[in-house]
């Protein structure tokens, strides 16, 4: 609900004050230790914090929002987070007529039209719905998004996959004719036993005067077993030591730091005696 002191008052319309509680919900619920209230469309805005909020709530960690700063002592420091403010935008496939020097020297009135922007765009990044890849470690996992178009014109979404680099997509922009369902493939190679996650977004490719709504959806996997790379007979008497020399290959492109863990694990003697 707006609060009282919002509802009477004789600058806002109840619909610029309902967009005011909308973006001060969203900076204290990423701002839980300093909330705020946000009474205006230049001054609360003019350090970029509240767009932050609003971006990584709806959508989650965002690459060029990771150093914004928090506090802004100068006009240098109010222009470095509102640019970074507008790369985020992009990065999530969003366009906008603002440039960071509105955000940094705000009007009350170019602001007011982003919020209303990120209002109605923001809420279709949250992901309409959850993909689970189960999977034996090191294989390689395909699931399918039905998409479909109940629309009077065909619809062109660009692609993208963030997150953990083990899910992939081999499309980067799709086309989905009038009426028309088709099914997007996405791929999961499980390189690792931990769980990973990541996000499909498709962003609207406007062509021509077709506007169509973001859409994501979360990805995670899920690593059930695993299979052994190789099988190593040894036989030995019982309590004699036996040393075991085993080839370790790194297929993971970098130089990475392993964790040696020994599963024991009972024979199958019936199998054994086939």
């Amino acid at each position: 609900t707006v609060e009282t002191y919002m509802q009477g008052s004789n600058l806002y319309s109840v619909s610029e004050t309902i967009l005011l509680k909308w973006m001060q919900f969203h900076y204290n619920k990423m701002n839980p230790l300093l909330p705020k209230k946000i009474t205006n469309f230049d001054a609360d805005l003019q350090d970029g914090r509240v767009f932050d909020a609003l971006i990584r709530s709806h959508y989650g960690n965002v690459k060029n929002l990771k150093d914004i700063k928090t506090s802004c002592y100068n006009d240098d420091h109010l222009l470095f987070n509102a640019k970074r403010i507008i790369e985020a935008i992009h990065e999530i496939g969003l366009n906008t007529h603002i440039v960071p020097q509105d955000i940094s020297n705000p009007s009350a009135r170019e602001l007011l039209l982003f919020c209303v922007q990120l209002y109605q765009s923001l809420p279709h990044y949250i992901p309409k719905a959850t993909i689970e890849f189960p999977a034996t470690l090191g294989d390689l996992v395909t699931k399918n998004i039905e998409l479909s178009n109940p629309s009077k014109n065909p619809i062109s979404y660009w692609v993208q996959c963030d997150g953990s680099k083990d899910f992939s997509v081999e499309f980067k922009e799709i086309r989905i004719d009038t009426g028309a369902t088709i099914n997007f493939p996405i791929q999961f190679q499980s390189r690792i036993s931990a769980p990973v996650t990541g996000k499909v977004i498709f962003t609207n490719k406007k062509e021509g005067n077709v506007q169509a709504a973001a859409m994501v959806f979360e990805l995670v996997s899920n690593v059930h077993s695993r299979n052994s790379v190789q099988d190593i007979p040894k036989t030995t008497k019982l309590y004699n030591p036996l040393t075991i020399d085993l080839d370790v290959l790194n297929p993971f492109g970098q130089d990475l730091v392993f964790q040696i863990q020994i599963l024991h694990e009972k024979v199958n003697k019936e199998k054994n005696t086939k």
